[in-house]
């Protein structure tokens, strides 16, 4: 602010110095809008309109004695002047205005270009994360199904082996076994279902269903940290 209001003072300082040492003549007398037009770039067109109305006292007071009729007189032999004066204040002002209106708008529009790139960059993340899980679980999916397929070969000849006689003994043991994998399939199954894509058909089901559907799930995440349901 204050290299501004420097930049206005020192040309109506010099106007001053040079009116008052030179000859009084519209030469002289012009240099008035050096000061208001400075004013006007530097602070605005308000400011140019009050430093517009200290050069014409300047001008009227510097040309006649302080009555009425030769205040008159010296307003009339200057009021082309003055009208320079104000016309240059008005313009340049109304100019910077609307530059500063144009340079805040700038300042709004590269905060909102840089938001507008945040929010691209973050979505961008997303995106990738979501096509590593989307590939995570088309992985996991696959390799589910491998690991049923095994199973179901191990189930049906430990089934073959309980129906013979001579593992009558073993048939506590094969039926444990086959108990067991039948449980593995269960968890492998829920977990592949949430890898499916499903359409949302909402309808009544019974809680306690549900619960011992998710039983098996709940165990396997118990048994991991040592835990039992």
């Amino acid at each position: 602010p204050l290299i501004k209001y420097t930049y206005a003072i020192v040309p109506f300082l010099i106007a001053l110095v040079l009116l008052f040492i030179g000859e009084n003549g519209l030469g002289v007398e012009s240099i008035f809008i050096l000061p208001v037009l400075f004013t006007a770039t530097a602070l605005g067109k308000k400011a140019s309109y009050v430093m517009a109305a200290a050069c014409t006292l300047v001008l009227i007071f510097s040309q006649s004695e302080v009555k009425v009729v030769s205040l008159v007189q010296a307003l009339e032999s200057n009021i082309f002047l003055i009208c320079a004066i104000f016309t240059v204040g008005w313009f340049v002002g109304g100019l910077m205005e609307i530059e500063a209106r144009h340079r805040e708008q700038l300042k709004q529009n590269m905060l909102s270009l840089e938001e507008e790139i945040v929010r691209r960059e973050q979505m961008e993340k997303e995106m990738a994360r979501l096509d590593r899980l989307n590939l995570i679980g088309e992985m996991a999916a696959g390799i589910g199904h491998e690991i049923r397929n095994p199973m179901t070969t191990v189930r049906g000849f430990l089934q073959l082996m309980e129906e013979k006689e001579r593992y009558a003994q073993d048939r506590e043991f094969l039926e444990l076994m086959i108990c067991e994998l039948d449980r593995a399939n269960s968890i492998i199954t829920e977990y592949l279902s949430l890898a499916k894509n499903k359409i949302m058909a909402l309808k009544e089901q019974n809680l306690n269903s549900i619960v011992e559907n998710l039983f098996p799930l709940i165990q396997a995440d118990a048994m991991v940290t040592d835990k039992n349901i």
